[in-house]
């Protein structure tokens, strides 16, 4: 009986442990962007053939299907590393600065900055940001050394915060579809994540060099943008 139970203890872990290992995911097509830098990308919400892209080097960008840029803003910040919308604004992530930038969407202008003071590394600041619908907060996350999970009120101030331990580091986040996707760059490992309390439900890697962006386009597609290789590679997760 005690051996018929340490077999059943064993199979259920190696059952858990399959089950838990990340698939394998392959991009079908990949374009070269003219964004130097990108490190990280958003679907624009009033024209949903283009995106906004942030640089290493502080620009902000509206980018096309193609990967051609449309405008620049005239704003140069310090070490651009994340992007969402919020509220019809875009938000830009100045890592090294802890600040996050509003910008108006149709005239790329700074409107307003915001420091939220951060104790880690320099440059292993906020990597992270996207809206979370669900729990109606703003999620900023730091690169690692831990990664730092904040979540902020409407006003971009800071209501809780709690350490995630899911990879080596953090690249990005999105939200799609009810779920939390949340990249890694050194684990180059896609993770998505249940939105109300960030379990970890599926996870793919990806042969991505340096994956700093995550976006869904209009065709549902997975789009990871790669800094060094400055380059938009497409992923379809039904096949």
């Amino acid at each position: 009986m005690q051996m018929k139970k340490i077999t059943a203890i064993l199979l259920l872990s190696l059952f858990i442990g399959f089950a838990q290992k990340p698939k394998t995911l392959k991009p079908f097509n990949s374009i070269c962007v003219e964004v130097k830098e990108p490190s990280d990308i958003c679907i624009n919400p009033h024209n949903k053939e283009s995106f906004f892209v942030v640089s290493d080097n502080g620009f902000l960008h509206e980018m096309d299907a193609n990967g051609k840029i449309l405008r620049t803003s005239s704003f140069v910040g310090l070490d651009f590393e994340a992007i969402t919308i919020f509220n019809g604004k875009i938000i830009a992530v100045e890592e090294m600065a802890r600040k996050l930038n509003v910008f108006d969407i149709n005239t790329f202008e700074v409107e307003r900055s915001v420091v939220i003071p951060y104790g880690g590394g320099r440059n292993k600041g906020y990597e992270a940001i996207t809206y979370n619908p669900v729990s109606k907060k703003i999620i900023l996350i730091t690169e690692k050394d831990p990664s730092w999970v904040l979540e902020l009120d409407e006003n971009l101030t800071v209501t809780n915060q709690f350490q995630l331990q899911i990879a080596r580091d953090i690249s990005a986040i999105t939200f799609y579809k009810d779920n939390l996707w949340i990249l890694s760059d050194e684990d180059r490992t896609i993770f998505k994540c249940d939105p109300q309390n960030y379990k970890v439900l599926e996870s793919w890697k990806i042969p991505v060099v340096n994956p700093e962006g995550i976006v869904f386009n209009q065709k549902g597609e997975l789009l990871i943008l790669s800094d060094d290789r400055q380059k938009l590679y497409f992923f379809n997760l039904e096949n």
